[in-house]
């Protein structure tokens, strides 16, 4: 997770989840709620901001469009479409594929959003099956994102096998940048935007101050390695760490490896992109605990990144690059 820090206000989120939020002085604009099973919070220091009305219907769009447990979603309606067919979809929709593409190539697949039956499989999907996860090995588990095409205009996919998506790897960043558009547009041009740990900034907090971002240490959370003062820019973290069960003794974590179809081992480790959109930086940050070779990936992508393996106890930090080498500053 990304926790966010101010002066010394702290504030407890959800789902065993600490954020450290700050509102500098409380002279920041502050519109809270809660929403993909999470909560959300935007903070402004502006004379005209959206109202909360407004972001809310945002938010409920962004979910009939992405919840894979809102039946009516329309997620849900193109995973129970016939192969072939072109579904029409919205254009948020084509937004977050083509991104997400994007990232499943340069990724070498590790960022795969066709999981879906493997999420269920291992219990963390809306219809997770506990019987599921002795048939991950059936050719009827298709984990392959390339099957998924898609067109700009008029909006549209068409699956080209069985394929079920998951876009909840990239969806909280997107709906960030979603609702930073929408600060935006209001004409507030100095805000920190924060959906369940996943932030974007621009300009500065009350105060004259950029925006503290703190980065929690998986091996105990709730307290920070370090933070980055910044006045643009995104940043997302995953991690085994964040939602993960114990299952017959063993530790499970939320994130699959599509190669093994099964859940990544470490029960302690993290990734942090520092990015221009928090959609690229959430699909990246999961896209490197996913991988096999995620310092490789760093390198050649050029990402700036923060790789946290909690599990070694001398030096937890495994590679900073970017934002993370120069400006990182310790706890």
């Amino acid at each position: 997770m990304v926790a966010v820090t101010g002066n010394r206000k702290l504030a407890l989120g959800l789902m065993g989840v600490l954020l450290l939020i700050g509102c500098s002085e409380i002279d920041n604009q502050v519109i809270t709620g809660l929403t993909m099973g999470t909560s959300y919070r935007i903070l402004m220091d502006c004379e005209v901001t959206p109202q909360g009305d407004d972001i809310a219907a945002l938010l409920d769009q962004l979910n009939a469009t992405f919840s894979t447990y809102l039946q009516s979603s329309e997620i849900n309606q193109v995973n129970d479409a016939p192969v072939g067919n072109w579904i029409a979809v919205d254009p948020w929709f084509v937004d977050v594929t083509q991104l997400a593409s994007d990232v499943y190539r340069a990724s070498e697949g590790a960022f795969d959003p066709t999981v879906a039956p493997l999420v269920d499989a291992l219990g963390f999907g809306p219809s997770s099956d506990s019987n599921a996860s002795k048939d991950r090995d059936e050719k009827s588990w298709i984990a392959e994102f390339d099957r998924l095409d898609y067109r700009i205009s008029p909006p549209g996919v068409r699956k080209l096998s069985a394929i079920r998506l998951d876009f909840s790897g990239i969806a909280k960043g997107f709906a960030v940048d979603v609702l930073a558009k929408s600060v935006e547009t209001s004409g507030c041009l100095d805000y920190l935007v924060e959906i369940g740990g996943e932030v974007r900034v621009n300009g500065q907090a009350s105060g004259e101050r950029p925006w503290r971002i703190a980065i929690e240490n998986p091996a105990a959370p709730g307290v920070s390695l370090g933070y980055l003062k910044l006045n643009d820019g995104a940043i997302a973290t995953s991690g085994t760490y964040l939602n993960k069960q114990i299952q017959d003794g063993v530790h499970v974590s939320h994130i699959v490896d599509p190669d093994t179809r099964d859940a990544i081992a470490k029960r302690a480790f993290s990734a942090s992109v520092y990015a221009g959109t928090a959609a690229e930086a959430d699909a990246w940050a999961t896209a490197l605990v996913a991988s096999k070779h995620p310092i490789r990936l760093v390198k050649q992508q050029n990402l700036e990144a923060l790789i946290i393996n909690g599990e070694v106890t001398d030096d937890p930090v495994v590679v900073q690059t970017g934002v993370f080498a120069t400006d990182f500053v310790s706890m």
